[in-house]
């Protein structure tokens, strides 16, 4: 009986410099398949009930990309001063690629309520504002609406490892994003995200574009900041024959691979995006989340918005883009 018994403890103290190697090696897959809610105790604590003079009120507008920074500048603003997060109830109609508690959804007279708050408006919808957290602070005994785009990392940096835990366990995809990941990661080499956008934003005169010089100049970067690890390469984009023409020479070479046309859905292409290792992006709100949630090397257009147009006159470049991602000029 002792031999069984010392033989049997023996091998698990024996195993623990494997497993710990194992989760060295596979770190984002160790983490990924085991986020749970415990891992945002901070948020999982604005779920309770709260009085309407602790609560902080945010107002959905835009696409996935603008909600997902609504609701993680609210969520930060609220952890800042105190206060619980409500939301309206068109992150319900459109945050469909997300599992929002419904606890965060204030469905009855909303808007009611809202005129019954003190208003606290942003100043540029890129842009950090220092006085709308010290506003809300102040408003201890009221209820407050923060009015904006709120797109900055500033109003979450608090809470950030909490945002991303949220955002990556709550995804309605049931792990098709993943699960394509998990199998090229399979060959044992870095996994780049690379998205491109291009359909919709072809003739906007306001945003510079990824041009083949920027990509030749970011791939060729991330390879440097790789080492001798080969990375694959993994195109997303809105415009797949146009990609398939700009990276061929790439694909050809299985230096980049071009994902299945099945998993052309929004919210798993935004989960696969996430689930690289590192991202090179263009211009967006939704290659900005990727790259967010990716949280590894992230190469990024820094002259994106052309000067003296509408992004350009709305952005402050180190409220928006994290101060470890890595900036190019096109």
């Amino acid at each position: 009986m002792f031999k069984y018994i010392f033989s049997k403890y023996l091998f698990v103290l024996l195993s623990v410099p494997v497993l710990i190697i194992v989760y060295e090696n596979n770190m984002w897959n160790f983490f990924n398949s085991r986020v749970t809610e415990d891992s945002y105790p901070t948020i999982q604590a604005m779920l309770k009930p709260a009085p309407l003079n602790e609560t902080l009120f945010v107002y959905g507008r835009g696409r996935l990309g603008n909600l997902m920074f609504i609701f993680a500048a609210g969520l930060g603003l609220a952890a800042k001063t105190s206060k619980t997060l409500r939301v309206s109830p068109y992150f319900w109609d459109r945050g469909r690629c997300f599992n929002i508690p419904p606890e965060f959804i204030m469905r009855n007279r909303f808007n009611k309520k809202l005129q019954k708050s003190v208003v606290l408006r942003e100043e540029l919808p890129r842009k950090f504002s220092s006085s709308m957290v010290k506003q809300i602070s102040q408003g201890i005994n009221k209820q407050c609406y923060a009015y904006g785009f709120l797109q900055s990392w500033k109003y979450f940096e608090n809470v950030e490892h909490e945002i991303r835990n949220f955002f990556k366990q709550k995804f309605k995809t049931k792990k098709a994003g993943l699960n394509y990941v998990n199998q090229l990661k399979k060959s044992k080499r870095p996994i780049v995200g690379i998205h491109v956008r291009l359909r919709d934003t072809a003739n906007d005169k306001r945003l510079r574009k990824g041009t083949k010089e920027y990509f030749t100049t970011a791939t060729t970067l991330m390879k440097k900041l790789l080492g001798n690890r080969r990375p694959l390469f993994v195109l997303l984009t809105n415009d797949r024959l146009k990609v398939q023409e700009q990276f061929k020479e790439m694909i050809d070479s299985e230096e980049a691979t071009l994902t299945p046309e099945h998993l052309s859905d929004r919210c798993v292409e935004l989960e696969i995006l996430s689930s690289c290792d590192h991202t090179i992006i263009t211009h967006g709100t939704f290659g900005w989340w990727g790259a967010f949630l990716s949280n590894g090397y992230t190469i990024y257009i820094k002259n994106y918005a052309v000067e003296n147009l509408l992004f350009y006159n709305i952005t402050v470049p180190e409220d928006f883009f994290p101060k470890d991602w890595i900036g190019l000029n096109v």
